[in-house]
């Protein structure tokens, strides 16, 4: 028997512990952007406000964003050593652990992005608050469909169209209030 079997739960709890740290600072991190680029619409402190949330972004980035993908990442990967069956077509829904790791690997380049945006906010590059806004629920619409390919694949009842039919119900709704509050 594979040795880190019997430590399946410790890596899930801390896989999990690093997921929602993540997507918190992910979530966050977009809000900053968003403020960041409103900071004009105050009267008074814009420059200030700005240098502050430039700040903020950099140090959120680096010691919550980083390191929970990290922890997500290597305690994700050591689950499906610990368990190679994972990977098997037999294990739940085909597919969907090969679905969820494709979705964690674009929610990377989400991440990676992220960095890239913060780099053009230092260097002065206007932005967009509701382009911004749009961005920040990137992360969201990634949650929401990491999480019902993870629950219900690994159950062995996820159904592929309506999980697709959903995530673009989703999606168009998650738009639609977007555009509803950016007209406020």
């Amino acid at each position: 028997m594979n040795f880190l079997a019997e430590y399946i739960p410790v890596f899930k709890s801390l896989h999990l512990i690093g997921m929602v740290t993540w997507f918190a600072g992910l979530f966050f991190l977009g809000r900053i952007f968003v403020y960041h680029a409103e900071a004009d619409k105050q009267a008074d402190g814009a420059a200030v406000l700005k240098t502050n949330y430039l700040a903020m972004m950099w140090r959120l980035y680096k010691a919550i964003v980083n390191p929970s993908m990290m922890i997500t990442w290597t305690f994700g990967l050591l689950m499906i050593a610990a368990n190679p069956a994972y990977m098997s077509v037999e294990s739940g829904t085909p597919g969907w652990l090969h679905a969820k790791l494709l979705f964690v690997v674009l929610l990377t380049v989400y991440h990676i992005l992220c960095k890239k945006r913060i780099k053009k906010i230092e260097a002065g590059e206007p932005q967009d608050s509701y382009f911004l806004r749009v961005w920040n629920e990137v992360p969201t619409v990634f949650l929401v469909g990491i999480i019902f390919v993870a629950v219900f694949g690994k159950l062995g009842t996820l159904n592929w169209m309506y999980w697709g039919i959903g995530m673009l119900v989703f999606v168009i709704l998650l738009y639609l209030a977007i555009k509803r509050i950016n007209r406020k």
